[in-house]
This record gives C-alpha cells, structure tokens and sequence, in this order.
C-alpha cells in the first residue's frame, strides 16, 4: 500500500439502468429490470474494498450513451468509460436493429441525451474505441454481447470497437439478472482482486442455472497484438497486468461455459 491506495490500484467506473422510457417513440420500449444496479454497484464496493479506486457509479437518468461513444462520433468516452481501468455497465443489450446481426452491438439507456439524428436511448459498438484511453477491462453484464461463438462472428463484432482494451466479458445469446446475480458479481470481484485471472473469474462465477433450461452462459473476449498474446491474455491475465499494454489488436481469442 503506498499513501492508503494500492501501488497498482485499478480505477473502477460502473453503469447501471434498471428503468426505461414506455413511452418515448423514439426510445424502443422494453422491459424495466430490477437487480442492474445491485450488481453493477455491488461489484464496485467489492473493489473499492480491495483498495480500488471508485470513480463513478452512474444510474438510470444518470447514465448517458455518450459516456461509452468515442468522441470521433460526438461521444464523451475518454472522460467516462474509456477514462478507467475497469469498466462494468449492467442493463439491457443485444445486437443493433439491422439485417445483419453481426454488425454491432447497443446498450440501452433511460434517456436520450445525444443530438437528434440517431438511435435514442442507445449506445452502439460502432461508435466505440475501447481502450484509447485508459480502458483495460469492460464487462457488459447484458444479454448478446455475441449471439454464439463463431469465429467469423465475433471478429466482426468486437475487432473494430477493441482498440487497446485487454478483455471483454459478457454473455453469449440471452443473460439474465437474478436476486442471487448480485452476489456473483460481488464474488467475481473479490476473486480478480484475489489474484485469480480475469477472464476465469468471469466464466466461474457467470455461469448460472437458475433457469436450468436456458442456462446463463458467459464469454470472455481477450486481444492481443499477436496470437500468442490474445491467448496469454484470455488464460492468464490479472489485475496484475494492468500496465501492459495491447499495441494493436490484431487477435482476438476467446472461451466461454456453457
């Protein structure tokens, strides 16, 4: 410890949304969720009780699309999402409104707040470049972040958006927040925190068969500048890693339970 921080402290942001518009037209309607902010900011106190450090905690009204789109697509990422280490949003996503499933992925938000235009209510993977700031680690606590694990498929999806982040981590098709969920996050923290390395983290305390039918079925997504790198990343990387750098992300390699 070194000044009452940790001499590798990790700055840790989080979103959540648990309401959303019923009755904007111009904000597609869906289903208001219950326990995203539980998990989102049960997995911050988790960290900030290991000595990291707690940035943001922003929720419904409060989280903005703008804070994860980059400012090349009049987004305010690099102060936001892109502004700490670790990055967890919890709320309602999947694949973009078009005919191809496979072009990018949208978290959706309480309220618009971006300029007429374009998509309101949401966030598009598009408009993302994940890590040109400080962004090592986002985890997307969503449905779809990828609808199945085709190679093709998820080069599409996330080569463009990861440009210097080390892993991504969400679900595979649909993902489901539990009153239990809370606690696996709160889990999944303590375990990074503990050494344990992040991607193993994410599918060991993601997993869950609380509807035993359509279990929940976590992915990590890990880049690297060679192939070598994207693998060593994917098995082995921890918190420890946050200063090594991904120069150019020309990998991706990935593994997932379920």
């Amino acid at each position: 410890m070194n000044g009452g921080h940790m001499v590798n402290a990790v700055r840790v942001g989080v979103e959540w949304i648990n309401i959303y518009p019923q009755n904007d037209a111009e904000c597609p309607a869906v289903p208001n969720l219950r326990f995203a902010g539980d998990c989102a900011e049960g997995f911050l106190l988790a960290m900030r009780s290991c000595g990291h450090d707690d940035i943001f905690d922003w929720g419904n009204d409060n989280a903005w699309s703008a804070d994860f789109d980059h400012p090349d697509f009049g987004g305010d990422s690099l102060r936001w999402s892109d502004n700490v280490h670790f990055c967890y949003v919890a709320g309602h996503g999947g694949s973009t409104y078009t005919s191809d499933p496979f072009a990018a992925f949208n978290i959706g938000f309480s309220s618009r707040h971006v300029d007429p235009g374009f998509l309101k209510c949401r966030s598009i993977s598009s408009r993302w470049r994940l890590g040109s700031n400080r962004l090592k680690w986002f985890a997307i606590d969503s449905c779809d972040i990828v609808s199945d694990t085709v190679a093709e498929h998820i080069v599409k999806m996330w080569g463009g958006p990861m440009q210097g982040a080390h892993l991504l981590l969400g679900f595979i098709g649909l993902g489901r927040i539990w009153p239990t969920t809370q606690s696996r996050r709160i889990s999944f923290a303590l375990d990074i925190c503990g050494g344990i390395p992040i991607a193993n983290a994410w599918l060991d305390t993601g997993y869950s068969l609380e509807s035993p039918d359509q279990p929940v079925r976590p992915i990590a997504i890990a880049a690297g500048f060679t192939r070598d790198e994207a693998l060593a990343r994917r098995d082995s990387e921890t918190l420890d890693w946050l200063w090594f750098d991904v120069h150019a992300t020309n990998w991706l390699a990935w593994k997932w339970r379920g």
